[in-house]
């Protein structure tokens, strides 16, 4: 993989993970504004619009799912264990 791949792979883990945890916020937050989804909607269009450009959008991709994972595990399990 070269490092523009790499690159893009990091971008779209970071994005990934902070996907998750605004969904996680959103779901423990009574009385939020709607604005979240639409900003962390655009932020991922953005990153993968932006990666298809650079022709890495498999790895961008990857990355975002692998990055949306690991914090929705990292989340779950915390949750799992204050239960």
């Amino acid at each position: 993989m070269t490092a523009t791949g790499l690159t893009w792979a990091a971008v779209g883990m970071a994005v990934g993970r902070a996907h998750a945890a605004a969904l996680w916020r959103a779901t423990h937050c009574i009385g939020g504004s709607g604005y979240g989804a639409g900003l962390r909607m655009l932020l991922v269009a953005a990153v993968l619009v932006g990666a298809a450009y650079m022709g890495a959008l498999l790895p961008a991709a990857a990355g975002w799912a692998a990055g949306l994972l690991a914090m929705s595990i990292l989340h779950v399990g915390a949750e799992r264990w204050r239960m």
